[in-house]
């Protein structure tokens, strides 16, 4: 399932280049609250259930490395029975890569890193677009 709000087109390009990974099945931008942005994920798969998964996630992975000492948090995972799950922070809130195990870990964390950054871009092109017209909010 592909879903995303109108207007958001430029947050689905970086979720496809992510399953263009091979052995990556899924991935969702959500937000802090768990609500998602945007989703490119099979049909049986639920997308409003794996947006919260990331917000969780990547809430649970960047308290666990703030009260350990460890520094900011750069990425998180989960294996499960039947898939891993790859979340690393971003502007707008957490960015989830679905996989089998036959991906490569070192082949998708690459591509989630410059998904995040182009989603960063794309969230400060966003605020700055916001500020030059206030009358667009």
């Amino acid at each position: 399932m592909v879903s995303e709000p109108a207007g958001r087109s430029g947050l689905r390009g970086s979720l496809e280049a992510l399953l263009g990974v091979p052995g990556v099945v899924g991935a969702v931008l959500a937000t802090d609250d768990g609500l998602p942005l945007a989703a490119h994920v099979r049909e049986d798969l639920d997308e409003e259930a794996l947006a919260a998964a990331a917000a969780v996630l990547g809430q649970l992975g960047a308290k666990a490395s703030a009260n350990g000492g460890l520094g900011s948090l750069r990425f998180v995972g989960l294996d499960a029975s039947k898939l891993r799950f790859m979340v690393e922070p971003v502007a707008l809130g957490h960015l989830l890569a679905l996989s089998d195990y036959s991906a490569d870990v070192e082949q998708v964390l690459p591509e989630m890193h410059r998904s995040a950054l182009e989603l960063d871009e794309a969230a400060r092109a966003m605020e700055d677009s916001l500020a030059a017209d206030p009358a667009a909010r």
